[in-house]
C-alpha cells in the first residue's frame, strides 16, 4: 500500500466536520464529539478552512463542557479565547462555568470579570455578572461580591437571580 493512500482527503475532513456538526445541531454531544475531534487531528484539520481550523476549538470546547469533561473543555476554550475573537465572550463564559465545576474559583472569576470587562453587550453579561460575585463568595472575598451582587440588582431589578443576589 502506498503513504499516498494513507493520507487523509480534503472530501473526509469535510465528511467529519459535516457529520459532526449534524449531531450537534441535534444536540448529540457525545455523538458529534468524535467526528469534531477527528476532523480537528493533525492529518484532518489541515484539509479545512480557515475558518473552521479556528472554529473547531470552540466547538470542541462547548462539546466537552456540555457532556462533563471539564478538563479538556478549558483547553479548547482556553486556545478558542485566544484565536476565534468572533466568540471570545462565549468562550470566555463556558470556560468561567467549566472552571467554577472544576472548582477553579479564582480562574473562573478572571473569566467572568474579563468577559464583563471587555464586552459591555455580552448576552452572558447579566449571568456573568453574578457568576463572578458567586465565584468571590466562594473565595472569601465578601466585599468584592456584595459589589457585584449590587451591580447585579442595580442592572438587572427582575433578573432570575434576584432573589439570591439580595441574600448575597
Amino acid at each position: 500500500m502506498e503513504a499516498a493512500s494513507l493520507q487523509p482527503s480534503p472530501s473526509s475532513a469535510q465528511y467529519l466536520l459535516t457529520e459532526g456538526l449534524q449531531r450537534l445541531q441535534d444536540q448529540q454531544w457525545a455523538a458529534a464529539l468524535s467526528p469534531l475531534r477527528q476532523a480537528y487531528a493533525p492529518p484532518f484539520r489541515q484539509h479545512l478552512t480557515p475558518t473552521w481550523q479556528q472554529r473547531l476549538p470552540f466547538l470542541l470546547g462547548y462539546l466537552y463542557f456540555q457532556t462533563g469533561d471539564d478538563s479538556k473543555a478549558v483547553l479548547h476554550l482556553e486556545q478558542a479565547r485566544e484565536n476565534f475573537p468572533a466568540l471570545r465572550d462565549y468562550a470566555l463564559w463556558y470556560l468561567g462555568q467549566a472552571l467554577l465545576r472544576l472548582n477553579r474559583s479564582a480562574s473562573a472569576r478572571d473569566a467572568f470579570e474579563w468577559l464583563l470587562e471587555a464586552f459591555p453587550e455580552s448576552t452572558h453579561r447579566p449571568e456573568a455578572i453574578f457568576a463572578a460575585a458567586e465565584a468571590n463568595r466562594h473565595m472569601g472575598e465578601l466585599a468584592r461580591a456584595a459589589r457585584l451582587y449590587i451591580r447585579y440588582q442595580q442592572a438587572y431589578p427582575d433578573g432570575p437571580h434576584r432573589g439570591r443576589a439580595l441574600l448575597g
